[in-house]
């Protein structure tokens, strides 16, 4: 299970505040849609240059004018990028080939999409990276869907990305979905064996907290201990 840190602030100096401190503890730092929105490309080209061991993810959401963002994005230095899974089928390919040419990953969000498990199997066929259960923050929605989160993970054959309002407490549940055969694992680090191929991502839990360095370490140790109990023991949650 890797961490992802959600700035989602408006101003760049103090999202740089944040990042500095919990960097250490987390796997991939992301730039919010807020943050972009206010700070432009800039946002991601400084993430980049300050942490450039780091991956950085563009949430940018893209859906449409593919190629001309993707190239914005990508040429800004981002390690991933969003591109909405309800975009046209020559939106999700031009995202797709984009990532493929310049060795870079590509997330579909389901935020929009009605059907999630369709959308994301739909989303697989062009060869995206990981798709992003994401719970909106304006939905009244706040519980995981247990089912739909167990079919997504078992038949797209992608990563999973989890997103929405993260709390400690959710992790050990979670960590449930990971397919623990992964193939990729984390070779840096004192938390190297945790497997890739499911991301989640936290945002306020960490960048509210009063001491956001001990607050991603409680999330880092979390994380790694509850991937080790095994899908069946995180996964029971009802």
């Amino acid at each position: 299970m890797l961490i992802q840190l959600a700035l989602d602030f408006v101003r760049l100096d103090e999202a740089m505040t944040v990042a500095k401190q919990v960097a250490p503890f987390v796997d991939i730092i992301e730039a919010g849609t807020c943050l972009i929105k206010s700070e432009g490309m800039r946002a991601v080209s400084e993430l980049k240059r300050a942490f450039p061991n780091k991956r950085i993810m563009a949430d940018v959401k893209i859906v449409d004018g593919a190629r001309r963002e993707a190239s914005l994005v990508f040429g800004a230095g981002a390690d991933l990028i969003s591109v909405l899974c309800c975009a046209e089928d020559a939106t999700l390919a031009t995202v797709v080939q984009a990532a493929r040419e310049s060795g870079r990953k590509v997330i579909a969000d389901l935020t929009g999409t009605s059907d999630r498990v369709a959308g994301s199997l739909r989303a697989a066929k062009f060869g995206v990276d990981y798709v992003c259960y994401h719970r909106p923050t304006d939905s009244k929605t706040k519980e995981w869907d247990w089912n739909e989160l167990s079919a997504i993970s078992s038949q797209a054959q992608t990563g999973l990305m989890l997103a929405g309002g993260i709390v400690l407490s959710d992790i050990e549940k979670l960590a449930g979905l990971a397919h623990i055969a992964g193939t990729e694992c984390r070779t840096d680090g004192p938390y190297h064996n945790s497997v890739v191929d499911l991301i989640v991502v936290v945002g306020g839990a960490i960048t509210q907290s009063s001491d956001p360095a001990s607050e991603a370490v409680r999330f880092r140790e979390a994380a790694d201990s509850a991937i080790y109990r095994g899908r069946g023991d995180a996964i029971s949650t009802h």
